[in-house]
């Protein structure tokens, strides 16, 4: 990420917690309903591009994305320019 970028995410991000206290991103809410609800049980298919569960923004995005791979048992995805199954 650039450091550009990353300065406008800092300002973002404090300025929506002045503007908008209490403000939840959907994001947040997806990233828990995926950790309650995928087991070792639960065969993935994601049909898109396949890439990012979570957006770069989020604190502590990939980490979650890796650790809730972890937890599947089989993961398939397509994306417009490859396909895989793991």
């Amino acid at each position: 990420m650039g450091q550009l970028r990353q300065i406008l995410f800092k300002f973002y991000f404090r300025a929506e917690r002045l503007l908008t206290p209490g403000l939840r991103n959907a994001q947040y809410a997806y990233r828990e309903t995926l950790k309650e609800k995928l087991s070792a049980d639960t065969l993935w298919l994601d049909i898109g591009c396949g890439r990012r569960l979570f957006p770069d923004w989020m604190p502590g995005g990939q980490a979650e994305q890796d650790a809730l791979q972890q937890k599947l048992r089989t993961r398939f995805f397509q994306s417009s320019n490859r396909q895989h199954g793991s």
